[in-house]
Order: C-alpha cells, then sequence, then structure tokens
C-alpha cells in the first residue's frame, strides 16, 4: 500500500471510530432518559400507591369508629389504645409504599446517571482511539516517505 493510502486509510480508521463512538454515546443517553422516565413513573407509582393506601385506611377507620359509636361504647381506654395503634400502622403502611417508591426511583436515577457517564466515555474513548489511529497512520506516513 502506498503511504497516501496508508494516511487515508488511518483517516477512515479515525472518522469510522468516532462514527462508532458518537452511536454508543447516542444509544447510552437514550437508555439514560428511559430511566429517567421509570425513575418519574415509580415516583407517581408510589405517590397514588399511598394516597390510595391512606385512604383505605380512612375508610377503614371510620367504619372502625361507626362500629364503636354504634356499639354504645366510648372511645376512652383500651378501645382509643386500639384505634390509635390502627392508625399509625396505617400510616406507617403508607410511609412505606413511599420509601419503597423513592427506593425503586433511585435505583433508576442511578442507572440514569451510569448511563450517561458511559455515553461520555464513550465519546472519550472514541476521540483518544482516533487520534491513535491517526497519529499512527501519520507516524506510518512519515516513515514511507522517508
Amino acid at each position: 500500500m502506498g503511504p497516501e493510502l496508508m494516511l487515508i486509510s488511518a483517516g477512515l480508521q479515525a472518522v469510522g471510530t468516532l462514527a462508532s463512538a458518537h452511536a454508543q454515546s447516542k444509544a447510552m443517553k437514550a437508555q439514560a432518559k428511559i430511566n429517567e422516565q421509570n425513575a418519574k413513573m415509580a415516583r407517581e407509582a408510589a405517590y397514588r400507591e399511598e394516597a390510595r393506601q391512606r385512604r383505605e385506611s380512612q375508610r377503614k377507620m371510620g367504619a372502625l369508629m361507626a362500629r364503636v359509636g354504634k356499639s354504645g361504647v366510648t372511645a376512652t381506654g383500651s378501645i382509643l389504645d386500639v384505634v390509635e395503634e390502627s392508625a399509625l400502622n396505617s400510616e406507617m403502611d403508607a410511609l412505606n409504599i413511599r420509601l419503597q417508591g423513592a427506593q425503586k426511583a433511585w435505583g433508576f436515577d442511578a442507572q440514569a446517571d451510569a448511563d450517561r457517564s458511559a455515553a461520555s466515555n464513550a465519546m472519550t474513548a472514541g476521540y483518544i482511539s482516533a487520534a491513535s489511529t491517526l497519529t499512527s497512520g501519520g507516524y506510518d506516513y512519515y516513515k514511507a516517505t522517508r
């Protein structure tokens, strides 16, 4: 292969390397966006489930208080303790739903961050590889024309 063809070949290889790095980076950025959407959906689903849990809890507490009132027993002493404990347990359930949603969203956010980092690394590696190819091609051209 002539020296000029070696130089052209190195240039084409460098362009190919950059195009490949760009495609890989673009794919990783797209995956990051998907993970961001998944995080958003996880948060929204947790908020909806938390609200549903609270509504259900309020409904049950209302039914319990109605039964207590219907029985003629006053809401004092051990009955009041049961009602308070039930309310606390219901609130803990709602907060656990929120926590689980936040943890799930955090996982998606962390993956999105990793994807964005991988996209950046792919481009950096592409630039380095292209520069190395061009340098090597330039050196080979230099040696061949000397």
